[in-house]
């Protein structure tokens, strides 16, 4: 997640425009643009925050990438900052997510209001522009090799952008479909936070012991690195499933099942 400045520049805002802003977000959370819910933060009206879910036809589609609007003292005059707050390959993104575009550059008017940004950022999702790249890896894959470039951003979008949606299924259901509890799991193996991770980690293997007595069977087990690892041919299935179930009880506990999540890096 980008470190963004949330420091409150509400009372460097005269009370004409922060009354505008108010009415602008109202109309915002009663009338959405298509695929954009606005979160507001009540404390600090200059920080405006929204919900993007990722465009049909793009590699963002399926994902929900939430990003953040700091108002600066000089708003409207001067364009407000915009970020990423959700990880995404994109190069018109930098790494700390924070978003390149000319609406927030050299083309902003302080008529347009904080509903075009948020228009302007979903279409960034649909027309990357390469030339004026902030992420030069993103923007020379999309230029050189857009496939590889599409299958980055897909993949960067099923670990980090599904956050909301699958604590909504959990939250719904009470289950994860088995697809859902791979991307869940291939997200736990790159945050940083071992003991979240291993929490995270509990709850998921909890959803896969069906008995409830602390154990799931290797055959789901196989199951489940195959679907994290297509490649993996079934003879290298069966030299992970035999290294894993030494004592050839046919099940996994919670210890062995988080050794192998993490690489036996705890």
């Amino acid at each position: 997640m980008a470190v963004v400045n949330s420091v409150s520049n509400v009372e460097n805002l005269t009370p004409q425009i922060t009354r505008q802003v108010v009415r602008e977000i109202n109309e915002l959370r009663i009338h959405p643009p298509e695929g954009i819910q606005i979160v507001l933060n009540e404390e600090n009206i200059t920080d405006v925050q929204a919900i993007i879910d990722g465009p049909a036809g793009t590699p963002y589609f399926s994902g929900s990438f939430r990003i953040k609007l700091t108002l600066g003292k000089d708003y409207p005059q001067g364009p407000p900052k915009a970020f990423f707050l959700t990880k995404i390959f994109h190069p018109n993104v930098a790494k700390n997510g924070e978003i390149c575009v000319n609406t927030l550059k050299k083309d902003w008017r302080s008529d347009l209001g904080i509903k075009h940004i948020l228009l302007t950022v979903k279409c960034l999702l649909i027309m990357p522009n390469a030339e004026s790249a902030l992420n030069e890896e993103a923007g020379k894959l999309l230029l050189e090799r857009y496939d590889d470039y599409s299958e980055r951003a897909k993949m960067m979008t099923e670990i980090h952008a599904q956050d909301d949606l699958t604590k909504d299924q959990i939250a719904r259901s009470g289950q994860l479909e088995f697809e859902e509890f791979c991307t869940l799991s291939a997200r736990f193996l790159v945050e940083e936070d071992t003991e979240a991770m291993q929490q995270e980690l509990r709850e998921a293997f909890r959803l896969y012991d069906k008995e409830g007595n602390g154990y799931i069977t290797t055959e789901v087990f196989r199951d489940i690195l195959h679907e994290l690892d297509d490649k993996l041919s079934p003879e290298e299935l069966d030299l992970m499933i035999e290294e894993i179930d030494a004592d050839g009880s046919g099940t996994l506990d919670f210890d062995e099942f988080m050794e192998v999540m993490t690489g036996g890096d705890e």
